[in-house]
């Protein structure tokens, strides 16, 4: 929410809202402090009672953990009025009815709804939404994903254990970071006005780095690809799934997934520099993991699909393979 000051979007979802802020009014914690009374408070662990519910707590204990609160729900009410403020046209907010009370965020955005709708009845409409567990698709707890139940008849791992791909360098790991998230935001229909808008406040936020995020991200729209963005319906950028797997529950994401004519196109984006190597050579440390991706989109959406790894630094890509459709 904070990357989001400043870029507004045609339609926006709130979802998943915390529970709560960040922790630093002390109910977890031994100590806790206010800086603009330079105080601090101990919570000294010596249990007061038989059950260890009260601990024994410096003086200051109460009065800055009230402090604290009251600055957590400040901070809490600044990012949602951020949030709420980024639409233009239409913004879609989930909330379970344990979060209409308190100060919770959902139960800040129920009560502002709550207001605004006495004074304006038709500005806005609520649906109660009864949930769904159809499978093969059911919901995490706490979670917006889709799960695919499927399990893998290979009883070996799906993976190789592998942190950091060969020749992974920390600045390029977070230059690849912010080059998805400007590519999960960015008008796909016009990228470049779309920085000529937002270049100010993207400038702040890079630094140094903007200059070549840009470029990076631009790559996208000036390579010859084998498929077409245009021509092809959006489905989601970094649509989030969850499967199954012999090895138990993993979450993932998909850059970029389209859908031309009756096919999906699973798109990975890739910041990697070759340093010599073929694009081949590149792709091998990829393409295991994929290949997976293009297996499970296939099996929830029943359709054929194909996936390819897409280096925008080099501007070329890779096949990374293809799965018939499900019978």
């Amino acid at each position: 929410v904070h990357r989001a000051k400043g870029l507004a979007w045609k339609h926006v979802v709130l979802a998943a809202l915390p529970k709560s802020g960040s922790g630093r009014s002390g109910s977890k914690n031994s100590v806790i402090s206010y800086d603009h009374d330079e105080k601090a408070a101990f919570n000294l662990g010596i249990h007061m009672d038989m059950k260890g519910k009260y601990t024994l707590k410096t003086p200051f204990w109460p009065e800055i953990a009230r402090k604290n609160r009251a600055r957590e729900s400040a901070e809490l009410r600044r990012l949602l009025y951020v949030a709420v403020t980024r639409p233009k046209e239409s913004l879609v907010l989930f909330a379970s009815p344990m979060e209409k009370t308190g100060s919770s965020p959902g139960g800040i955005l129920w009560s502002n709804l709550q207001a605004a709708i006495e004074k304006d009845p038709e500005c806005c409409l609520i649906e109660e939404m009864e949930q769904v567990d159809e499978l093969p698709f059911i919901k995490a707890a706490g979670s917006n994903a889709v799960i695919s139940v499927h399990y893998s008849d290979n009883e070996e791992e799906l993976f190789e254990s592998q942190m950091k791909p060969e020749n992974w360098q920390r600045r390029g790991a977070r230059i690849g970071d912010d080059v998805h998230a400007i590519l999960q935001k960015i008008d796909f229909s016009d990228p470049r006005a779309w920085f000529a808008k937002n270049g100010c406040i993207l400038k702040k936020m890079y630094g140094k780095d903007f200059d070549e995020i840009r470029e990076l991200s631009l790559n996208l729209f000036q390579m010859d690809l084998p498929f077409s963005i245009e021509q092809s319906h959006i489905i989601s950028r970094e649509y989030p799934y969850i499967t199954i797997t012999s090895s138990g529950m993993e979450k993932r994401y998909i850059d970029l997934l389209l859908k031309n004519d009756n096919e999906l196109i699973v798109v990975d984006y890739k910041t990697d520099t070759f340093d010599g190597r073929t694009t081949e050579q590149v792709a091998e440390q990829y393409i295991k993991k994929q290949r997976q991706y293009i297996q499970d989109v296939s099996r929830i959406f029943g359709l054929p699909t194909k996936g390819y790894l897409v280096f925008l630094r080099e501007a070329t890509w890779g096949h990374a393979g293809s799965a018939a459709c499900p019978p």
